[in-house]
């Protein structure tokens, strides 16, 4: 359900976003690479839980499933629709306890339920940067986002340079304020 409305969210949004727009959270990204990322991340992770599979297969080639103008926004925002309702519906009717090939620490359904949440969720806030838009994320969700940075931060060195770089001494403690939160 927070998918869903995640998923809502970032279409709305995007129907009246300028593509060209860079995006301040990731940089020489615009707004359609960050459509393009998400729209393809989605299509991965649905076809990975539709197949159980329990290895890592390739994102599917978006040669074929691109948005259909990539310089209208509305057109765009359908793309994120159409391949965001694909994946809730297929993460809807999984079961969440199937053993199957992920990134990260969890290797079942379960996990891409989660990730797919925060990588949406996480996006989301990333297109309201890029057009100025004020965001919000409820407390509970921002909880379970930092938790699950950090359940798979160690897994993610394997396709990220930036994790496997991270080195030194010292530590870093976070703590919410709003909520039970302590890291």
């Amino acid at each position: 359900d927070l998918l869903e409305a995640e998923l809502a969210t970032f279409v709305t949004t995007l129907r009246t976003a300028d593509l060209d727009a860079s995006v301040p959270t990731c940089p020489d990204w615009t707004v359609i690479d960050l459509v393009e990322h998400l729209g393809q991340i989605h299509r991965w992770a649905e076809l990975l839980v539709r197949t159980t599979s329990p290895t890592r297969v390739g994102p599917p080639s978006l040669d074929d499933d691109h948005p259909q103008d990539r310089t209208d926004p509305a057109s765009c925002a359908e793309w994120i629709a159409v391949g965001g309702e694909r994946l809730v519906t297929t993460l809807r009717a999984a079961d969440p306890t199937v053993e199957m090939y992920a990134w990260g620490r969890d290797q079942h359904v379960a996990f891409w339920s989660r990730r797919q949440l925060h990588e949406t969720l996480v996006h989301r806030i990333d297109l309201e940067l890029a057009i100025g838009s004020d965001w919000h994320v409820e407390p509970a969700a921002a909880v379970d986002c930092i938790d699950e940075f950090f359940d798979n931060l160690a897994a993610s060195a394997r396709f990220s340079p930036w994790v496997k770089e991270l080195n030194g001494t010292g530590s870093i403690h976070l703590h919410a304020t709003d909520v039970e939160g302590e890291w």
